[in-house]
């Protein structure tokens, strides 16, 4: 009787750390940065408002494009791009390297993990290749005088 509750229970707790770390974490995630982006366009928004309120004269054009944070350029954004990508190439390399080590030492790890981790090193190296092959194509479209 014993086992079979120590089973039920490891399989409600496995079932809830997947639920938790699948869905609940991402969806918290993009709540947060969804909240935080519309808390600071309603700061905006009233900082406007008591702006008109202060100066009802005031050219709202000039005074919304100076509140605007500044636009990064392209070249800018393509440096970001590869920054991103080099990061995303190297821990992918690192967990595909991770994951031989450990399939020719064969440590005592379970074969679910040593999948999980190949496929995680797989999606790493694919994002980052994907950017890396971003960055080439905005150079080459700023190099040919289309992005600025």
């Amino acid at each position: 009787m014993m086992i079979l509750e120590t089973v039920a229970w490891y399989s409600i707790t496995e079932a809830l750390t997947k639920t938790a770390v699948f869905a609940i974490m991402p969806t918290l995630v993009v709540w947060i940065c969804l909240k935080a982006r519309n808390k600071k366009f309603e700061m905006s928004a009233d900082l406007a408002k008591k702006a008109i309120e202060k100066d009802p004269s005031l050219n709202m054009a000039d005074f919304l494009a100076k509140l605007s944070p500044v636009k990064k350029t392209y070249a800018q954004k393509s440096v970001s791009l590869l920054m991103i990508s080099c990061i995303l190439l190297f821990l992918g390399l690192f967990a595909a390297v991770f994951a031989a080590l450990i399939l020719h030492y064969s440590m005592d790890i379970n074969e679910d993990g040593i999948i999980f981790l190949g496929i995680v090193a797989f999606a790493l190296l694919a994002v980052g290749l994907a950017f890396l092959v971003v960055f080439f194509y905005t150079k080459k479209l700023i190099g040919k005088g289309q992005l600025k």
